[in-house]
């Protein structure tokens, strides 16, 4: 079954650091994508759904022509209700039962798990 967004209005990208093997991430595409090893996940904002979705997949890099892909992208609910109707609210908690009134700006933690 697919998601269906309404209105995103805003993103965060998380990267997993935890293959870098520099103090200072200066360039990231340089060394964790290089080797097709890295891990992303993409943060949106889905406004008119009142909750934020997360968006993770695997970075791969075809060795012909050097592009980068994502693959095995999966789309979940991260907060807001996620296992029930849509609805707007306000309530602070667990991700899986806190509620957003047409959430907007959004940030991620390093570790990718909270907002």
């Amino acid at each position: 079954e697919g998601v269906q967004f309404s209105s995103p209005t805003d993103i965060a990208l998380w990267r997993d650091w935890e293959s870098w093997p520099y103090e200072n991430p200066i360039d990231p595409d340089s060394f964790l994508y290089e080797s097709g090893n890295g891990r992303l996940a993409l943060f949106v904002s889905d406004t008119g759904n009142h909750r934020i979705r997360k968006i993770t997949g695997d970075v791969i890099v075809d060795q012909g022509s050097g592009e980068k892909r994502w693959i095995n992208v999966r789309v979940e609910c991260f907060a807001g209700r996620c296992n029930s109707t849509p609805g707007p609210g306000y309530s602070d908690g667990p991700k899986k039962v806190s509620r957003f009134d047409s959430p907007h700006g959004i940030t991620v933690t390093s570790d990718g798990e909270s907002l």
